[in-house]
């Protein structure tokens, strides 16, 4: 590896290991030195898992403005890769990142006592790829039912995650 992809990544780790020692400023740091080094290389991979390590950390730490401006920059970003590359699918991990913040987005409208906005982030969701049968969606999407009203569908999103968490190892942040 380049020595510079090496430093991001060895950012990324650190930024890891402040946020389990819940070490929130420490991490968004080592998230935002990494992000830098990934934009300077134009490295897609890397640009979008810390834009997504961002958000998580700034949630956590209690901002949720700047989580929001985080996930913003995320989908900015992909909507740029998607117009260079509109037939492309993207790769699994990418897909995955993009599952994550979604599921952060709505999660924070439903925190909000904002359902309607939490249907529309998940619905959008499901219309990616990769998207269909994320468990960690359908799982919200179950729980979303439940508050509308909508045992039924609570119950099949509910299956639908289920099923797909045994089929599938997601990883987070």
């Amino acid at each position: 590896l380049p020595a510079v992809l090496s430093e991001a990544i060895e950012l990324t780790e650190n930024g890891r290991s402040a946020f389990d020692a819940g070490d929130f400023k420490a991490a968004e740091l080592r998230y935002a030195s990494a992000l830098d080094i990934h934009r300077s290389i134009d490295n897609h991979a890397g640009i979008i898992r810390n834009l997504q390590n961002l958000a998580v950390v700034q949630k956590a730490d209690g901002r949720k403005s700047a989580a929001l401006e985080s996930l913003d920059a995320l989908d900015r970003y992909l909507s740029l890769i998607d117009q260079s590359n509109p037939t492309g699918t993207p790769d699994p991990e990418t897909q995955e990142i993009i599952g994550e913040a979604s599921w952060l987005r709505a999660r924070m409208s439903l925190e909000d006592g904002n359902k309607e906005q939490a249907q529309r982030v998940l619905d959008a969701a499901f219309q990616k790829p990769g998207q269909t049968q994320n468990p960690r969606l359908k799982n919200l999407q179950a729980r979303l039912s439940l508050l509308q009203g909508d045992p039924s569908g609570a119950r099949s999103a509910a299956a639908i995650a289920w099923a797909s968490s045994r089929a599938v190892s997601y990883t987070h942040l």
